[in-house]
């Protein structure tokens, strides 16, 4: 596993070049293309895991936690700060071992397999003395990456310009994308990012969520945590919700967004005129605010809805599926 942990660097190089915890575990395994080619795992699973507890002294943090991920694509691990989000990343990168429960990543326990696996687990670390080229220049040669590999990554992760710059001059979102390359750098199957987006700007969230959309390539599995439900909303398909260190849903995200009654979103003028003519359909409706109906019917009997509306000369500017939102949804699982 090639990544980033939260660690300490000298201000200037003193003797032996400092190394990350994953750098060293990487270092000792060394670097196999031929491992980074095989299939992720058995049965379509990149990481599953049985009963996944860890505990600190008498504080549970991560409570028998049954997750599956499947191979291929974007995976949310959405929870609060302190729900356990991070304590389990750290189990499935090997860098903390669970109080008790299986996992599986990749087919191999924990920490077997660095060679298929980057993370970056809290913030980025970095050599802030050198440059963002170096920086990759070194941890490539420590892994047996291929050379060509440290452009390559500059220019997918959009630092190619800054690349000779130090790294201590770059912004948040610069250093997160550094810290995404490094985890790169090796090509790994599994990516595992906690809270990419953490103190950015707006601009920045966009640049790390176009990052992580152009990486997810079919072939990659990348597991992203994150607090913030509109990220995880427009880059994942499936996600799974741990609340207090329990696993309170998982699955594809559309099922959250699914309401439990059928419902349609109306936006019209006048919304008077509408009320009656949908009243004498028989179907429920009731007022949202600029001129915007919540129509009590199923989808299939929008044309017959628009047809009596323009026949009323009700303006109908939108009308479509009512779906709930991830917050809705969100806080419906976390407080049953």
């Amino acid at each position: 596993m090639v990544g980033s942990t939260r660690s300490a660097y000298p201000s200037r190089p003193s003797g032996k070049r400092p190394l990350t915890p994953a750098c060293m575990t990487a270092a000792r395994a060394g670097y196999d293309r031929r491992m980074t080619n095989e299939a992720a795992a058995t049965d379509g699973a990149a990481i599953r895991t049985s009963e996944l507890t860890r505990r600190f002294g008498d504080q549970t943090v991560v409570d028998s936690i049954d997750l599956e991920v499947p191979a291929g694509g974007i995976f949310g691990l959405l929870g609060p700060n302190g729900s356990g989000k991070s304590t389990t990343l750290r189990m499935l990168t090997g860098l903390i071992e669970p109080t008790s429960g299986d996992v599986e990543v990749l087919g191999s326990r924990p920490g077997t397999m660095p060679q298929r696996v980057g993370a970056v687990i809290e913030e980025p670390a970095v050599y802030p003395y050198l440059s963002g080229r170096r920086n990759l220049e070194l941890l490539a040669k420590l892994v047996g990456a291929p050379s060509e590999a440290v452009d390559e990554h500059l220019e997918t992760i959009g630092l190619a310009s800054a690349a000779d710059r130090p790294a201590g001059s770059y912004s948040t979102g610069m250093r997160q994308r550094l810290g995404i390359a490094a985890a790169l750098v090796h090509d790994p199957e599994l990516l595992l990012l906690d809270e990419p987006s953490a103190g950015l700007d707006p601009s920045g969230m966009v640049e790390i969520r176009e990052l992580l959309e152009r990486l997810a390539d079919g072939t990659r599995t990348i597991v992203v945590s994150s607090h913030l439900l509109t990220e995880i909303d427009q880059i994942c398909d499936r996600v799974a919700i741990i609340h207090r260190g329990q696993l309170v849903f998982q699955g594809e995200l559309d099922e959250l967004h699914q309401r439990d009654e059928e419902e349609l979103r109306a936006r019209v003028h006048p919304a008077e005129t509408a009320t009656d003519v949908l009243d004498d359909l028989g179907v429920d409706v009731h007022a949202a605010g600029d001129g915007e109906l919540v129509v009590g019917a199923a989808v299939d009997r929008t044309p017959e809805i628009v047809r009596a509306l323009v026949a009323a000369d009700v303006d109908v500017f939108e009308i479509g599926e009512r779906r709930r939102t991830l917050e809705e949804a969100y806080m419906e699982v976390t407080t049953s």
